[in-house]
């Protein structure tokens, strides 16, 4: 329309506006063909576009509508193997092990309802127990091998 009366296009909107006539909803003349929608998510959106020869506006609008997940070339799958290691090494060593972000394995590790293996609490032996009280809290904590924090805890727990 713009074209057609020698108007910019922001003039034509904006004198359709004072008017009152709604906009004219767009119409394409070809639909989305099975094919393209297959491609969706298969690659990025900027390549599907190019690929199809639509904007990436509407590729990524179109993905969204039929519910496929963006296309994220470095995902992947955890193995069998990873998932029977989470939880029971710690998260850094099997970031590095398994070539995967520290965040990854921790986001894993409590998708899988699993305590990160660092913080699994070691049971209190009989003679660790004795020795609360006898000693100070700083030398049993090195003889342990456990907190300070930890020492004071179980001493006051057991009164």
């Amino acid at each position: 329309m713009a074209e057609r009366l020698g108007r910019t296009r922001t003039a034509v909107l904006q004198h359709r506006r004072i008017l009152g006539v709604p906009a004219h909803p767009r119409t394409y003349e070809k639909g989305w063909k099975p094919e393209e929608d297959r491609l969706l998510g298969t690659m990025s959106d900027a390549e599907a576009a190019r690929r199809i020869r639509r904007s990436v506006g509407a590729v990524t609008m179109r993905r969204r509508k039929l519910g496929i997940a963006k296309f994220d070339r470095q995902f992947r799958p955890y193995t069998p193997e990873e998932d029977r290691l989470i939880g029971k090494v710690p998260d850094a060593e099997l970031a590095k092990r398994f070539g995967r972000t520290l965040a990854a394995i921790g986001v894993r590790r409590s998708h899988l309802e699993r305590e990160k293996p660092e913080t699994l609490r070691r049971p209190w032996k009989p003679a660790e127990i004795a020795l609360l009280g006898r000693w100070p809290d700083e030398a049993l904590a090195l003889q342990f091998g456990r907190t300070l924090e930890a020492i004071k805890v179980k001493r006051g727990k057991l009164g």
